[in-house]
């Protein structure tokens, strides 16, 4: 029963809480006056209930369904990096989306600003979640833990998604605006060790169980499926296996055979999955950007023919998870993971932000990495076979990655910034876009620009090279 009303807070409550805050922190954080830090902590974390709902507004912060505000941990994160890349092209010739396709952004691009002010705001709903709980004297010490280890998770994929965008950004973790007003950036180093420090945390608390029903609030295997992700990126092999074998050995997650449930509530390889029944629109962020509301409208964004020919012919995944429309003799395909773009239909979606293949992945890469090639390959399978292809037969450490990055390439397609990411962590960007945009790719693109708002409002903030 506890459980159930939990689940119904972060579903109805987000709302609440967010409206709460909005007066605290709509505007830019870089812009928030001195009285930024003197959240009404008595009224929001007087007990398990408030302090909940707090929670479920950190998480609606997401903006991940459909007519929410659209945040770097929602759809923004699958569409731009997806433009930057080489997966999505955009119908629009709006100036701001152009801009990423094209690998032309100015630091006056309104979009660039909303990814790093939506990102800042997230966090410091966290670190005011973090203060609040801190310093309620209605809440025991173990809800306390808890509810901090939470939100240490969710902060630490702020950073995630800030510093592979941007770079070093600044590490803020207090709510004091006089702090907060004048931070240069933290190097990249440096943000990674916040990320593990809140992962590490964040692991000595939580349980294997999840805090209410469904997937929607961190378990201890959300804090380690991120920090396989985080060891990956870091090269940190050893790390990275431990981790990710940790969530695959776990009995609680199991690849979804049938791809047309993948992302439907109670999906079965969901770690971290955030419930859309309740929300504004009923459906995902993903869904209402990809999925044209009518039939004969042309998708707003369409998939490259570099990313259609990298499936295989009789890959399941390309007949799921892509729509195709002829509209006036031209054929579009765009993504098709989340379907729902009404709040009637049905089965219900939900958002997913971890999923069991990726921890596959990631042991299989760390594993080839460590020259153990042989116990890499099983994950390696599993993911084809449930796509429905044929065995592969790599032998050497280099056609290994090859498969491994083209496994990726088409499970996490415009799926999280995935591909984007990967191109800039293994060193591949300049091979893969160069040829691709041989006129407009420089490698000072792999980062995107710092805002001019931010810069003008923070003397202490420096440009990335190339934006100057």
């Amino acid at each position: 029963m506890k459980n159930t009303f939990l689940y119904k807070s972060f579903k109805f409550y987000g709302g609440v809480f967010l409206g709460c805050l909005t007066c605290f922190s709509c505007r830019e954080w870089i812009e928030l006056p001195p009285s930024i830090d003197k959240i009404p902590t008595e009224i929001v974390f007087t007990d398990s209930t408030s302090a909940i709902t707090a929670l479920a507004g950190v998480y609606a912060n997401f903006g991940y369904y459909g007519g929410g505000s659209s945040s770097i941990n929602g759809a923004l994160i699958s569409l731009y990096p997806a433009l930057s890349s080489d997966e999505l092209l955009a119908s629009s010739t709006g100036i701001d989306v152009k801009q990423f396709e094209e690998n032309s952004l100015r630091p006056n691009n309104f979009l660039v600003s909303t990814l790093w002010r939506t990102g800042y705001e997230g966090i410091y709903r966290i670190n005011a979640c973090i203060k609040g709980i801190t310093e309620s004297k209605g809440l025991n010490e173990g809800l306390k833990e808890r509810l901090i280890a939470e939100v240490k998770v969710a902060r630490a994929l702020y950073y995630f998604n800030l510093v592979n965008l941007y770079g070093g950004v600044p590490l803020v973790t207090t709510t004091d605006y006089s702090i907060s007003a004048k931070q240069p950036r933290a190097n990249v180093d440096e943000i990674y060790t916040q990320i593990i420090g809140d992962l590490t945390d964040a692991r000595k608390i939580l349980k294997e169980t999840y805090p209410s029903a469904g997937r929607a609030r961190p378990n201890l295997y959300v804090a380690t499926a991120l920090m396989a992700r985080v060891y990956l990126y870091q090269k940190n092999w050893t790390a990275a296996e431990a981790m990710a074998r940790e969530v695959i050995n776990a009995k609680t997650y199991s690849l979804q055979m049938d791809l047309s449930k993948v992302f439907l509530s109670a999906s079965t390889e969901a770690i971290w999955q955030l419930p859309t029944a309740g929300t504004s629109s009923g459906q995902t962020s993903e869904a209402s950007t990809f999925v044209p509301f009518s039939k004969g409208v042309i998708p707003s964004y369409y998939l490259t023919p570099t990313l259609l020919s990298a499936f295989e012919a009789d890959d399941k995944r390309k007949a799921s998870w892509i729509k195709v429309d002829t509209i006036k003799a031209n054929i579009y395909h765009y993504p098709f993971k989340y379907k729902n773009i009404d709040a009637n239909n049905s089965p219900r979606e939900d958002y997913i932000l971890f999923r069991l293949p990726e921890q596959y992945l990631i042991l299989a890469e760390a594993l080839v990495m460590q020259k153990r090639q042989d116990e890499a390959l099983p994950y390696i399978e599993a993911i084809r076979s449930r796509a429905g292809l044929s065995a592969v037969h790599p032998t050497t450490e280099d056609e290994f990655l090859k498969v491994i990055m083209q496994e990726r390439r088409v499970e996490f397609f415009c799926e999280q910034g995935s591909r984007w990411f990967d191109l800039k962590r293994t060193g591949t960007a300049d091979a893969v876009l160069g040829p691709l945009k041989p006129t407009r790719w420089t490698a000072d693109d792999a980062l995107y620009p710092v805002a001019l708002s931010e810069l003008t409002a923070n003397g202490a903030l420096e440009q990335n090279p190339g934006y100057e």
